[in-house]
Order: C-alpha cells, then structure tokens, then sequence
C-alpha cells in the first residue's frame, strides 16, 4: 500500500530502473499493482536489459498488453529479449550499443557521447559501421579516452 502510494506521489518522477534493484517481491509488489500503461511508459524509458527484467515477471497477457503500447521497434528488440530462455546470456544482453561513423575523429566521438541524451547509460564499446550499417570494427572506452582529440 505504501509502496503504491510512493510510486503515485513521484509520478512521472519516480525512476523505474529502481525496481531493477530491489527484491523480487518488493518488484512484484510494486508492478502489480500499477496500470499497464505506465509500466509501458516507463519500459520505454529504460535500457532493453532493464525493461526485460521487469517484463520477465508480469504475465503473457500484461506482457503482450504493454508491449503492445510500445514504438513498433522497441516491441519487437524487447520480444526477442523476452524469447530467450530465463537466465540465458541472451535474455540478459543491452540490445542497444552505440555507433560512429568510421570518418569521425575522436573529438567528434566524444563531443557525440557527451552530447546525445539517447545514448544507453551503460556502455563499454562504440562501433564503427560504414553507411550501409556493417561492422567495421569497434573501440573500447579506455581507448578512446587515452587517445588524443
């Protein structure tokens, strides 16, 4: 009951990652009892292996419910999360990654990361695609940061 009335006061405030964190009852508890349609907001704001966490728990029928409120892309990254088996690396796995052009200098690769809110929070290397989206190579952090503008 409490809880519930917390999630309601912070509103749009409150920051779902959070659930993420906690037990599994206290998650549970808190998710069910608030309505499809702000799970699916706030599945929307949350990186893929997050939001698969707390859709894994819900029930096919609230499952396919929120997923259905979702960006036609979204629904479709977080289905073929959700249709790994549990606990495979599969499931786990951040669908989302960060790419760069392979023109761009390490400047404009930092000032891209610095800048673009749309980034995953998470993130340890940036791929380099050509403009028909095929792998060039990737780059960890550390060496971006270690070499000069």
């Amino acid at each position: 009951e409490q809880r519930r009335a917390l999630v309601e006061l912070l509103g749009s405030d409150f920051d779902f990652s959070a659930l993420t964190e906690v037990d599994e009852a206290i998650r549970l508890d808190i998710v069910d009892n608030l309505p499809n349609e702000q799970i699916a907001q706030a599945v929307q704001e949350l990186d893929s292996d997050d939001a698969v966490y707390i859709l894994e728990d819900l029930d096919q029928e609230d499952q396919d419910e929120i997923l259905s409120q979702l960006p036609f892309t979204e629904r479709i990254r977080l289905r073929r999360s959700l249709d790994y088996p549990e606990e495979s690396a599969g499931r786990r796995m951040q669908t989302e990654f960060v790419a760069v052009p392979p023109f761009w200098t390490i400047g404009q690769t930092i000032d891209y990361m610095r800048e673009d809110n749309n980034l995953p929070d998470r993130f340890s290397q940036i791929f380099v695609i050509d403009p028909s989206f095929k792998l060039v190579g990737a780059i960890d952090l550390d060496q971006i940061l270690r070499t000069k503008r």
